[in-house]
């Protein structure tokens, strides 16, 4: 435990040197090296920023903006060779584009011009990688090819910001926070990070727990086998054995036979829903909260806050300890955790949450030196005089926050793609959606900013305004493009939605129970929505080259693992929903791992009608829903939310539709 001397101020420099050659070892593996030592790299930065904390040294700022945006390095490069191929710019054999490569080993945000940027960027003075910002606000709203150039390649790519973090957090919508989740197999650690309207940025190092055990499946146990891996493993058991009683249900004859079939499929739905739950109490615990939106709410004064809390601590230490405490001054964010977790006691796991945050504000001191170690009844009587101090910020009639009208973003690693975080207890009433990167983000938010306003009477009245501020993207129903059950097997789904895609105006084109021609998808992805009823993503149909050059605004890919991501080694992982990203789509829906087509077509089903899409069609969706339809327009990742009600296996089927991209609303 080093202290504030001689010793402290070497563990500091140490450290601070430690940092130093972290991020030069990432900006030079972050253009051409291994996507694996990218990472590596960038967990390790996340546990020195920490390690600082805790010491009470200064902090490392930008640290969270490094460790997202290297989280899919993969994916950014697939940009540019994108944008390249748009623009049909040769590319040697062998060699990575120069407007890649980072040219200095300087510090962050250092300068350079790369001579093969963009003439538009070059000749408006913007470095492609050098200089990490964007003026955005020079390119003009309706400049077409060149803002998209512009914010699909160079701005995607980029990988640090000159400017401050807070800056990022203060262009977010104050209805929205961006969690950022990354998993260190090595460490069994879960990396966190979490940006919200006006906040400082958060760092979470925290240690993962093996998951509950599975029942019903067969599981091939390791006791070498890491966390997630365990994790993993346990939830494709789970799937697999979704999947083989699929292939079965039809050979039931027999009542007692169906019967028995769909109580073993209502267990693993039950399973699923536990495993979902052990991530949450065994991987997140006390710090949950951090993917709740509303955690930023009821929160006065923060330094009044942080105050009281360093005063309960402050009366339970000796006077040699209390000295020295008082020269402490305690994180904003540390303190905004313990008022969240006490505003939530009620729930079944608040005890344990409320004394493992009580357990982390007394380390912060002892790591400091500021009091001893603390025992179990220290920590108890800690937590009791804590919990009466904190009676006066929790208000139980605190005005409530609309969930509909709050948004989560998660920025996932090729581990964390795996799991159904949206299902999560915590997160699961909330919309939420995945982007790859920080800046991919920034992108986004660049390009609906060069939209033309959207009219506050097209949009939920409970909903936040478009043209004030920045909280979604907007598309014209009226165009779309429908691929319906082309393989022709899937008579059912085509009974269900052919009226309603034949009900649709003169601009809806597609086809029905037949395979698209080359031509017909080519020109049917230039539609701002494109609903896909089929098997898979529209892999056999749609050509990657096609979705990567033709911009479609919003997929929905009704399929079975249409949004999974593929395993790819040492890269990041990859997918059809990848490529619709990288060509510039807004939002995709797609399904994390294989549904049943009688579920995910009353999912689809709740999808139209809350999205508001049925409202441009004539005909109607002749599937039954066991939810009630809400009023008003919400946006695709809501209606998304809202939709997983309507499954009769709440996560078999439920948890496996995700959003990639941001929120859209119909206009």
């Amino acid at each position: 435990r080093p202290r504030k001397g001689s010793s402290g101020a070497r563990v500091r420099d140490q450290l601070l040197a430690l940092s130093t050659q972290l991020t030069d070892a990432i900006r030079i593996a972050v253009s051409v090296g291994s996507s694996h030592v990218v990472h590596e790299a960038s967990h390790m930065l996340a546990l020195v920023r920490a390690m600082l904390t805790a010491f009470g040294f200064a902090q490392l700022s930008g640290v969270e903006r490094i460790v997202d945006d290297c989280r899919n390095v993969t994916v950014a490069r697939e940009v540019v060779d994108a944008r390249r191929r748009r623009d049909r710019e040769p590319v040697a054999l062998g060699v990575w584009p120069e407007d890649v490569v980072r040219q200095d080993s300087g510090s962050p945000g250092s300068k350079v011009n790369s001579p093969t940027a963009s003439p538009v960027l070059r000749a408006r003075g913007a470095p492609v990688l050098g200089d990490l910002t964007l003026d955005t606000d020079d390119l003009e709203a309706d400049s077409g090819e060149e803002f998209q150039r512009a914010v699909d390649g160079d701005h995607v790519v980029r990988m640090w910001e000159t400017e401050p973090t807070d800056s990022f957090s203060s262009e977010l919508p104050p209805s929205w926070i961006v969690c950022g989740l990354s998993i260190d197999q090595a460490r069994n650690m879960l990396i966190v990070t979490r940006y919200a309207r006006d906040h400082e940025p958060l760092t979470l190092c925290l240690p993962m727990r093996h998951v509950c055990a599975c029942e019903h499946v067969s599981i091939d146990t390791c006791e070498s086998r890491s966390v997630f891996d365990d994790a993993h493993n346990k939830l494709r058991a789970i799937i697999c054995e979704s999947d083989r009683t699929m292939k079965t249900g039809g050979a039931c004859a027999t009542e007692r036979e169906k019967r028995a079939w769909w109580e073993h499929r209502a267990a693993l739905d039950k399973q699923m829903g536990v495993l979902v739950e052990s991530v949450e109490d065994e991987w997140l615990g006390a710090f949950r909260h951090v993917l709740d939106p509303t955690a930023n709410v009821s929160v006065p004064d923060v330094r009044e806050l942080c105050t009281s809390v360093e005063q309960c601590m402050v009366a339970g230490l000796s006077k040699s300890f209390a000295t020295k405490a008082r020269t402490m001054e305690l994180s904003p964010e540390l303190c905004i955790a313990v008022q969240c977790v006490a505003r939530r006691r009620s729930a079944a796991h608040a005890e344990s949450d409320w004394l493992d945050v009580c357990a982390l504000v007394w380390d912060v001191y002892f790591f400091q030196g500021a009091a001893p170690a603390g025992t179990d009844e220290a920590l108890t009587e800690f937590a009791d005089r804590l919990c009466k101090v904190m009676a006066e910020f929790v208000d139980a009639e605190t005005e409530q926050v609309d969930g509909g009208s709050m948004h989560v973003v998660l920025v996932l690693d090729k581990h964390t793609q795996q799991i159904p975080w949206e299902s999560l207890p915590t997160l699961r009433k909330y919309p939420a959606s995945r982007v790859p990167s920080l800046a991919f983000l920034r992108s986004r938010m660049a390009s609906m900013r060069s939209h033309k306003p959207m009219s506050a009477l097209s949009l939920n009245p409970k909903s936040l305004t478009l043209a004030a501020n920045v909280h979604g993207d907007c598309v014209d129903g009226s165009h779309l493009f429908y691929v319906l059950n082309p393989e022709g097997d899937l008579l059912r789904t085509q009974a269900g939605f052919e009226e309603f895609v034949r009900g649709g105006p003169s601009t809806w084109h597609g086809c029905v129970g037949r395979r698209p021609t080359h031509a017909e998808v080519e020109h049917g992805l230039q539609a701002d929505v494109f609903v896909y009823f089929g098997h898979g993503g529209a892999e056999a149909y749609v050509a990657r080259s096609c979705v990567r050059a033709q911009k479609c605004t919003v997929a929905l890919l009704m399929g079975c693992s249409s949004g999974r991501l593929e395993w790819a080694g040492e890269f990041d992982a990859l997918g059809t929903a990848t490529d619709y990203m990288v060509g510039g789509s807004m939002a995709v829906v797609g399904n994390l791992w294989d549904v049943g087509d009688k579920d995910i077509d009353r999912f689809a089903a709740c999808v139209v009608a809350e999205w508001g899409l049925n409202e441009y069609s004539t005909g109607e969706v002749k599937i039954k829903q066991n939810v009630d339809q809400g009023r008003g327009r919400v946006s695709l990742a809501e209606a998304v939310c809202k939709a997983r009600n309507a499954c009769r296996m709440k996560y078999l089927t439920g948890a496996a539709p995700v959003v990639y991209g941001v929120p859209v609303y119909l206009q």
